[in-house]
């Protein structure tokens, strides 16, 4: 944190703004049956209450709103602890020491992967950025979230002029609410302060989950490493070349491990659905099979991939025999599901409908094709070109038996050691333990998926939908692992962990803190940023050559200005339609790169900038056009653009 002051702002945003209201209406409607249950429900349903909040007082233009509901959320939070100690059993077991165990692994996971990047390390006030996802998902979501504070919905996409995207709400809400709370820089919030608490609590759900299904307390102390157990990737790497395979190392298989856990919303949305499991892990009211049951609604909004397996396997558990005794709380459940996610599939579907030429985003049927392409990267030619998404599925029967092969040999790795808590799954399933069979249902059809479809623009993303059963086996494996202990069974144990402990060392050291710096932000973009974001309004475009000189690397603006650039970072402007991304290149080219005024002229206009970035040795046209500089610094000239009418001819 940049300051001690910052540190307070994040503290209230955080306890007001989101934990206190969540736990509030947890102790109100009388949610969990201990203390750490609570808590751990309050998280999830204030993150919800928390993003609610935000796009209601933003898209009114009243964010200023929030300081007083996380006043109020300050004061409520303190009468739901209040009346929890009156009311509620404390938590035995030893759990303090426990969570305290769990809170220094997410802490360990949040320092090897994001925790350094955007921070100045050497007080000189250059901010650097290390890793690739580390540095590119929490940078784009918290420009995202800036975006949404300051101008409400629709979602703007501020690395394409603000133009309108879809996508989930809840991260960019719960960002955007803590912002606009506690005046906390976006870069504390992104790299540090939402990390932290994401991955704490999830380490917090996963022993309250285990505890509340009654497995062994060592089960509990286990469950924060088993979601910290990678994928195989190593170890069948390493037998490959025994064999004399050829063996390229892809980073893809950080897909199926921790590493993602710390810049992902897949943190959230586990807790959320472990949160669901906990109020089924015993015969629940109607109220919390509701609650439940909304939870997983708000999963649409929080992780796509993650809401359309958890409701598939929440509705086949309702209706293929379901146990007696949660017959009508998973009936309620399935119900209060789908009517919770109407709203948000209303929300996608209009967009849609209005969006033109988006036929470069969505899902296709695609069978085999992320085995394949996986399969061929790592152990072919590696090549990692989506090509093999884009031709589809081959129909020749030998084909699809190459695809069925690498769809098992894919599924096994991504699965590793949690494929041997597979067993103990099966036996509560079989048991009619409904969290047990929920996530067995759910698991399979986010595997099938996951091998089945895919997703363009970025067709790898379609391998989340197996997230599910990764990381939704993890506290089952940490229930095996302490059964086999107490048997004496070393023989289980010793291969979970050569199976487990590769990876995510791998993941966490090679990938996390061991990444390269990737960009830096220097002290006199962050002078000139500052001067831009005094200078201009919130949907001011500014123009600028971030994508002509690395189409991987994002502007520094739309994070550090709050401002939206005309076209920047590929990877964050997929939505649009090949074509206009296309144009957008063509004009930025025409400005930064040509030597014809006219045409750097017609590109600006047509572009519809209000400001222009240009860095050092990129500013010929700029004077060209007739642009006068309103601040220079070593970072290159900012310019204000006259309307298109004035601009000289």
């Amino acid at each position: 944190m940049a300051s001690g002051l910052a540190a307070l702002g994040a503290a209230f945003a955080v306890a007001g703004g989101w934990i206190g209201p969540g736990l509030a209406a947890a102790t109100a409607l009388h949610l969990g049956r201990d203390r750490l249950e609570r808590a751990v429900l309050g998280v999830a349903i204030g993150r919800v209450l928390l993003a609610i909040a935000t796009l209601a007082a933003t898209s009114a233009g009243a964010s200023r709103a929030l300081l007083a509901w996380a006043a109020l959320g300050l004061a409520a939070g303190g009468w739901a602890i209040a009346r929890s100690r009156r009311t509620l059993a404390p938590t035995r077991d030893g759990v303090g020491w426990t969570l305290a165990w769990g809170a220094a692994w997410a802490t360990f996971l949040v320092l090897a992967v994001v925790f350094r990047s955007a921070l100045d390390l050497d007080g000189g006030g250059a901010l650097p950025f290390f890793g690739r996802d580390s540095a590119n998902d929490p940078f784009v979501y918290g420009a995202h979230a800036l975006a949404l504070r300051d101008r409400g919905l629709p979602l703007a996409n501020p690395f394409a002029g603000g133009a309108a995207v879809t996508g989930s709400y809840v991260p960019f809400a719960v960002l955007a609410g803590l912002s606009a709370i506690g005046a906390v820089p976006m870069t504390d919030l992104v790299y540090r302060v939402v990390p932290l608490v994401e991955c704490a609590a999830l380490m917090a759900t996963a022993i309250a989950l285990v505890r509340a299904v009654g497995a062994p307390p060592r089960a509990a102390w286990l469950a924060p490493l088993a979601l910290l157990a990678g994928d195989p990737g190593p170890i069948a790497a390493a037998l490959a070349r025994l064999a004399g395979a050829q063996v390229h190392a892809i980073d893809s298989f950080a897909l199926f491990g921790p590493y993602l856990l710390a810049v992902n919303p897949i943190g959230p949305g586990l807790q959320t659905l472990f949160c669901a499991w906990i109020l089924f892990a015993r015969a629940p009211r109607r109220a919390e099979a509701v609650i439940a049951g909304l939870l997983v609604a708000a999963l649409f909004e929080i992780k796509l991939f993650l809401w359309a397996p958890a409701i598939a396997g929440l509705a086949a558990t309702a209706v293929v025999r379901p146990p007696p005794a949660s017959r009508a709380a998973l009936r309620s459940a399935t119900l209060a599901a789908m009517i919770g996610s109407l709203p948000s599939i209303a929300d996608k579907l209009r967009f849609a409908a209005g969006a033109a030429a988006r036929d470069d985003t969505g899902f296709s049927l695609c069978l085999g094709c992320l085995p394949r392409y996986l399969a061929r990267a790592a152990w072919g030619d590696g090549e990692l070109s989506f090509a093999i998404f884009r031709a589809g599925t081959p129909l020749a029967p030998r084909a699809l038996a190459a695809g069925a092969i690498a769809a098992v040999v894919i599924a096994a790795i991504a699965l590793g050691a949690r494929a041997l808590a597979l067993p103990t799954l099966a036996r509560g399933a079989r048991g009619g333990d409904v969290p047990s069979r929920w996530l067995a249902i759910a698991g399979a059809v986010g595997l099938a998926l996951a091998m089945t479809v895919g997703a363009p623009p970025h067709y790898l993303n379609a391998a989340q939908f197996a997230w599910i059963a990764v990381f939704g086996l993890a506290p089952v494996l940490a229930i095996a692992c302490a059964q086999w202990i107490a048997a004496g069974r070393w023989l289980p144990l010793a291969l979970a962990t050569l199976l487990a402990v590769p990876g995510a060392a791998d993941a966490l050291l090679r990938l996390g803190w061991g990444a390269p710096q990737r960009f830096a932000i220097s002290p006199a973009e962050r002078a000139l940023c500052a001067e831009l974001a005094r200078r201009s309004a919130p949907g001011d475009v500014v123009f600028e050559p971030s994508m002509i000189r690395d189409t991987d690397v994002p502007s520094p603006i739309p994070l550090l200005a709050g401002r939206p650039v005309y076209l920047s970072l590929l990877s964050a402007v997929g939505n649009l339609p090949p074509d206009e991304r296309d144009a957008r290149f063509a004009r930025l080219a025409a400005f930064f790169a040509g030597t014809d005024a006219g045409a750097a002229r017609r590109a600006l206009a047509e572009s519809g900038a209000a400001f222009v970035f240009a860095p050092p040795g990129a500013a010929a046209n700029a004077a060209a056009v007739g642009l006068e500089p309103i601040f220079e610094n070593a970072a290159g000239r900012l310019f204000r653009v006259p309307t298109s009418a004035s601009l000289p001819p």
